[in-house]
């Protein structure tokens, strides 16, 4: 039995709860012909009786009702607070007290042996259920510190964003911690069980075996179900859906339309012969990638997205961290994605699984489709990141139906205000884009290429969103002062175009320049590696006149050898303060950990020595780059 439990320790945790329940209704379904041929033997005098033969006794007040009972009622009895561990003591006391004294006497060392073990089996769970609580409030401090990181991540405040990032990793490391102390605390759990076992046979035998059995299987579902609630399954996905799916959802089928259907016949013999999921992937991506052209479709099955958790089949986007073949979003663009999912028989455990997924990313309404080898379903959501989002729309189709190519290009082709502020520059500038670059306090930066006098060339587009700038704010502001830098010789990325309007019904939804040199992002090795060179194209900045405002390692690029600035605010260097502040965000990116460096009487607006770096920096980087 030991083994069994420890095995189905092994599955996802609600692939466990009813891998353990069978086994616990198995337990019990024994134990009714086992009782009837013990009769007398089994000492449970103390319990009260029954005239009804298909129920079991587990308690002075409780009964199990096997057979009878459906899967979903055993796991809320399971996970309701069971009978105190007192009054079991007691249940136990007053069954040795009506015990024959002449044939216990033999066994009275091996009862005290078992006592003992039994105290070191509770002292295992008392271990056990702290190590949970602590996992479980753990995951709710990463929880909320997620939720808290996202809307100031999104609003541009990239200082608070940065702190909070920060207490969410120190969380994440330990939550990571305490699931190791809590995988060793449920190991030496198992070990004190075996022992128990052990010890309880050599003192019992017979039909009292199954009793103890069907206890430690209620202990050990008990536990499953808790294990599910500590890591945030306190509802399956089924009901995840369910809770969704209701009557204000407008639910739709895909029929009476006109025009071509998503697959052909052809493609639809070959369908039926897909055999696992990732059969079935690799057979549609090829149809999803013709309908999206102008987009990448991206296989992410075997990739987790950084922060979300996600890890959808396939995803919808303009640029993508990786390649076509694997890849993630960028967490900058997260809002800026479609997802799917593939499944061989859709059902409702799949229906919320990507229900969950659309519920998880930050834009307000997301979309996504989940499919399998007969059709298709379409959903729209709305609502807060992180919240039980509003179903607003599911659409049923075949592959076979009529008009369900342009269902799926419409219906997928409803963008959040990012992606139309970005497409739209694209096209505004005739470019295609090719990466990401980076974000800043207002804007987005995307490389693109686009085609100039018969020849390609290759640009950056910084676009700003209207939506959320602050009071007073002027685009074309930035444009100006990034020209007066770039006259200056300030290592800053220079702007080949104007601020550019962009237009959406008859409301300006934000603006965009065109950047003529292109570089290369900055990984975190490469600029810890080069920071001398990094922190002095900082210093060149303000020795000129100006601070940057936030000079993070995503807003500077590598031109050749050369570290250039974009996304810059430009503001005048009016305080020493402001200086300060510059450095602590770059030093902040470089060394990991929040306003590393300590200023004094060594920085006085860079001096023309270089005691401040080699007394105060140096020590900072050498502790990450040894």
């Amino acid at each position: 039995m030991a083994h069994a439990a420890a095995a189905v320790h092994k599955k996802k945790p609600h692939t466990r709860l009813l891998a353990l329940l069978a086994l616990f209704w198995a337990c019990l379904q024994t134990a009714q012909p086992v009782r009837a041929l013990a009769g007398p033997i089994v000492r449970c005098s103390s319990r009260p009786s029954s005239s009804t033969s298909s129920s079991i006794s587990t308690g002075p007040h409780r009964q199990l009702r096997p057979l009878r009972v459906s899967p979903r009622r055993a796991l809320q009895e399971a996970s309701e607070p069971s009978e105190s561990e007192d009054d079991e003591e007691k249940e136990q006391a007053a069954s040795t007290q009506t015990a024959d004294p002449v044939e216990d006497a033999p066994k009275d060392e091996q009862l005290q042996k078992t006592a003992l073990e039994n105290e070191d089996l509770a002292a295992a769970r008392r271990a056990r259920d702290r190590a949970e609580a602590t996992v479980a409030r753990l995951d709710r401090v990463v929880a909320a510190l997620w939720e808290q990181w996202l809307p100031e991540f999104q609003s541009g405040n990239n200082k608070k964003a940065d702190e909070v990032k920060t207490q969410l990793e120190d969380a994440q490391t330990k939550l990571e911690d305490a699931k190791q102390e809590l995988n060793v605390a449920k190991q030496e759990l198992n070990d004190a069980k075996q022992e128990y076992e052990q010890a309880k046979a050599s003192a019992q035998a017979g039909p009292a075996q199954v009793e103890s059995t069907l206890a430690d299987m209620a202990l050990v579902v008990k536990t499953a179900v808790k294990e599910a609630m500590a890591i945030g399954l306190t509802v399956s996905r089924t009901v995840l859906w369910n809770d969704a799916y209701g009557p204000d959802t407008n639910d739709q089928e895909l029929c009476g339309r006109t025009g071509e259907p998503v697959l052909s016949v052809k493609q639809l013999s070959s369908l039926t012969e897909q055999r696992t999921e990732q059969d079935l992937v690799a057979f549609i991506l090829p149809t999803l990638r013709s309908l999206f052209p102008e987009d990448q479709i991206v296989d992410s099955q075997n990739r987790r997205w950084l922060l979300s958790g996600l890890s959808p089949d396939l995803f919808r986007c303009m640029v993508c961290d990786g390649n076509a073949h694997s890849g993630t979003p960028h967490k900058e663009m997260l809002d800026c994605v479609s997802v799917f999912e593939a499944k061989l028989a859709i059902r409702n455990d799949g229906r919320g699984q990507l229900y969950e997924y659309l519920c998880r990313l930050p834009s307000k309404h997301a979309r996504g489709m989940i499919f399998d080898k007969s059709g298709f379903e379409l959903y729209h959501v709305a609502g807060q990141c992180g919240s039980r989002k509003a179903l607003l729309e599911r659409i049923c189709g075949a592959w076979s139906a009529p008009g369900g190519k342009k269902l799926l290009c419409d219906f997928l082709s409803h963008y959040s205000p990012w992606e139309r502020l970005l497409r739209q520059s694209l096209r505004q500038a005739g470019a295609v884009p090719i990466a990401f670059l980076g974000s800043g306090a207002f804007g987005r930066v995307l490389e693109a290429k686009h085609k100039r006098n018969e020849q390609i060339e290759r640009i950056a587009i910084k676009a700003v969103l209207a939506v959320g700038v602050p009071n007073g704010f002027s685009p074309g502001a930035e444009v100006e002062v990034m020209k007066r830098a770039c006259e200056k010789g300030c290592p800053v990325v220079a702007p080949s175009s104007d601020c550019i309007e962009v237009v959406e019904s008859n409301k300006v939804l934000g603006w965009f320049h065109i950047l003529g040199d292109v570089g290369t992002p900055v990984p975190v090795d490469t600029a810890q590696a080069k920071w001398r060179d990094l922190v002095e194209a900082l210093r060149q900045l303000h020795l000129k006149g100006f601070v940057h405002g936030d000079p993070r390692l995503a807003n500077v690029v590598l031109l050749g050898e050369n570290f250039k600035w974009i996304d810059f605010l430009g503001q005048p260097v009016f305080t020493r303060a402001s200086q300060e502040t510059d450095v602590q965000i770059l030093m902040t990116d470089l060394v990991g950990q929040k306003d590393p460096v300590q200023f004094d009487v060594q920085f006085d607006g860079w001096p023309t020595n270089s005691a401040f770096i080699d007394n105060v920096l140096q020590p900072l980087m050498s502790s990450v780059t040894s």
